[in-house]
């Protein structure tokens, strides 16, 4: 087994230009990341997969100086760039996080990975988190191009625990509870019925409250339950 952490980054999202090298508890947010996939255990390495364009070049020296490996492939197509890096590094599993998603809890992660390692021929391996927290695992060789597009879009659908097996089986045109899907159990971190704060970034506006969070801690968090104790004790902008 050769088990990757993959970052998927680019600079040129429409809503907020930039926004993955834009400041945030003190970094830019894609090096938030880095630093905090470094914390994971039992990976065998960290990729950052990124674009071909010229506004990308900025990532791949941010990749550099946190001594990981980088890949570039297509702007516009997330399941071929995830796809070209996997073979780039001869990976057979991989955990993904995506560079606006800087707040990942690491413990669902580490349990993802776990249960990776434990059980290893599982197409995909995913977990109920917060809107901002997803991690998700696979099985490289089990996926086709076309299966892992309809997996990204099906994740877009996800909003609990209960709708991510449906929606990986109607992506994979599978039956609900097929073997081949693996869910893997995080309800002591995240009960699929507690309400759940977005926390990934989209807009400038969400990148202030974050840093305004942040700022409230005065640590970068690890877990979910971090943030919404930020949330619950600011009172004012």
């Amino acid at each position: 087994m050769k088990l990757f952490a993959l970052i998927t980054a680019r600079c040129s999202s429409g809503r907020f230009p930039n926004k993955v090298i834009s400041m945030l508890g003190g970094k830019p947010m894609i090096e938030q990341i880095i630093i905090k996939a470094k914390k994971l255990k039992d990976i065998d390495g960290i990729v950052l997969s990124t674009s071909v364009l010229e506004a990308d070049d900025i990532l791949v020296s941010i990749a550099h100086e946190n001594g990981i490996y980088w890949y570039r492939g297509s702007n516009e197509e997330l399941a071929d760039r995830h796809w070209d890096t996997w073979d780039e590094f001869d990976l057979t599993h991989a955990i993904t996080m995506s560079g606006d998603s800087p707040f990942f809890d690491l413990e669902i992660a580490q349990r993802i990975i776990k249960r990776m390692r434990e059980y290893s021929d599982y197409w995909t391996y995913g977990a109920y988190s917060p809107l901002g927290c997803l991690v998700s695992g696979h099985l490289t060789g089990g996926i086709s191009r076309q299966l892992l597009e309809a997996q990204v879009k099906a994740y877009k659908k996800c909003k609990n625990k209960a709708e991510i097996q449906e929606c990986y089986a109607q992506a994979f045109s599978l039956p609900v509870g097929d073997p081949r899907i693996c869910l893997v159990d995080c309800s002591d971190i995240m009960p699929p019925t507690k309400t759940a704060i977005k926390i990934d970034i989209d807009y400038p506006l969400e990148m202030a409250v974050m840093n305004r969070a942040i700022e409230h801690l005065g640590y970068f968090p690890e877990k979910y339950e971090q943030i919404e104790k930020a949330y619950k004790e600011i009172v004012s902008l």
